[in-house]
């Protein structure tokens, strides 16, 4: 079996940003995980890493469920008391003064055929182990009587889809609570722990600028267009480049990253190339007996490691490439060490978690030590490689860093943020998030006062690196 990682969520106070922050906490469960299907995907693979909320539905005494994080989808659903749901909560609705029946079915169904369906019901409910009555949202969510397989084998009760429609569970989040200036949700997902962040997005825990990604609509769930897929960035010529130009779903219910064949062969075709160019590369068995024939159809690559070697041991994956995926029409990129896209298939054997299927889906799996920020308001995402639960590595163009950015840190010799780093040592560049600048003249102001430096200097920089909202 499997490990899952579990995370419950832990309602804190934020610290530098506005909004409600959720502490994602490591709990460790022998069930295995599994990829949430979604209509038109092809494969089923199950998977071993999903991020787990706490949800309470229901008053005077809540009840309380376990839910997966989902940023492909715009659904809440728990088991239904009476409901052969497998070993979960069930909600009885016999309980909750607050309850009333919409007289409506509610059904979701899958790619590989099962559905989750039952009644659609309206409570009150709220995120957190610890939320209480004054901090709940009245809101729809199935009660289900028929539980998808899937759901059934999982850890977790049941789903909260975080799509950005009109009706969804951010939207009356955020009508529900005032102080939420910004229409925004980030999550930091880690390896051990993370976080979520509703209303705003903790910059502390960014190791570079926020890479914003314009245009990005949002109405729905969440899209990115990728323009290809770097092997190895920054090897010195060895690098290979697999275009891809093609959209992709964000999202986070989905434990591995899913491409399409023909991508797909291309990447597999790199990568295998790559590791035939010398010994030193990619050391150990490649396709061992004990991979499970499925992921060694469906997956880029399986190896197990060399004697002397663990599936721990951070020396064997540096003997594999860094993948590095390149936001169309942006300067912003996702780069993915690969002890981040190996998983463990059964026995020794380690396999690439990016599979083929009939749809582009970026899983959590590639999410993994990055905060994405969701900003409906201004249409457009945000990715910044972030110390969600511990000390990432950086590759590609990630910067590598001891600590995260400060928000008025700055550089005199360049401007540029790829390269300043490397020529002021231990004065980095201009760092100013989009989403807290109140003015150009503030950023000029506070930057000549702070560091004497001109203030053509600092203007060059912010419009260089930041759209600015004057």
């Amino acid at each position: 079996m499997l490990l899952v990682i579990v995370f419950l969520l832990v309602m804190r106070t934020m610290e530098s940003t506005s909004g409600l922050h959720f502490d994602l906490m490591r709990k460790q469960s022998t069930e295995r995980g599994r990829r949430l299907f979604y209509e038109g995907a092809g494969t089923s693979k199950e998977a071993d890493g999903v991020y787990y909320a706490t949800i309470r539905i229901g008053t005077p005494n809540p009840q309380d469920f376990t839910v997966i994080i989902d940023t492909g989808s715009a659904t809440i659903a728990v088991p239904c008391k009476g409901c052969s749901c497998g070993n979960h909560n069930h909600f009885d609705a016999s309980l909750s003064s607050s309850n009333t029946d919409t007289g409506n079915t509610y059904s979701q169904c899958y790619a590989e055929g099962s559905c989750n369906r039952g009644h659609l019901l309206n409570d009150m409910m709220c995120l957190g182990e610890e939320c209480t009555e004054d901090e709940m949202i009245t809101h729809d969510f199935g009660c289900c009587t028929t539980f998808a397989s899937s759901f059934k084998e999982q850890s977790a009760d049941g789903i909260v889809g975080m799509g950005g429609v009109s009706n969804s569970f951010i939207a009356a989040l955020r009508s529900k609570h005032d102080l939420l200036d910004e229409n925004e949700f980030s999550l930091c997902l880690g390896s051990n722990a993370g976080h979520l962040n509703i209303g705003g997005y903790d910059n502390s825990l960014n190791l570079e600028p926020v890479q914003w990604i314009e245009h990005t609509s949002l109405s729905g769930y969440y899209h990115l267009a990728f323009e290809n897929v770097v092997l190895d960035v920054g090897s010195n010529g060895s690098s290979r480049i697999v275009n891809i130009n093609k959209n992709a779903l964000i999202d986070s219910g989905t434990s591995f990253t899913y491409v399409p064949h023909s991508i797909h062969n291309s990447i597999k075709s790199q990568f295998n190339a790559w590791c035939a160019e010398s010994e030193s590369r990619c050391v150990g068995t490649h396709n061992p007996s004990d991979a499970l024939d499925i992921d060694i159809r469906d997956a880029i690559a399986c190896y197990s490691p060399p004697r002397g070697y663990s599936k721990s041991d951070l020396a064997w994956y540096d003997t594999f490439p860094s993948l590095e995926f390149k936001i169309k029409n942006h300067d912003a990129y996702v780069c993915v060490p690969p002890e981040q896209y190996f998983f463990s298939s059964a026995g020794n054997a380690m396999c690439v978690g990016l599979f083929k299927d009939s749809q582009f889906v970026v899983g959590a799996n590639f999410m993994v030590d990055f905060q994405y920020i969701y900003d409906s308001d201004h249409s457009r995402i945000g990715i910044a490689r972030a110390k969600c639960d511990g000390r990432p590595r950086c590759c590609g163009h990630c910067i590598e860093r001891s600590t995260p950015i400060g928000p008025f840190e700055w550089c005199t010799s360049d401007w540029n943020p790829k390269t300043c780093s490397e020529t002021c040592d231990e004065r980095p560049y201009v760092v100013c998030p989009r989403a807290r600048i109140i003015s150009l003249e503030y950023y000029v102001q506070h930057c000549i006062t702070s560091n004497h430096i001109s203030r053509s200097n600092v203007t060059k920089s912010l419009e260089q690196q930041v759209h600015v909202d004057t």
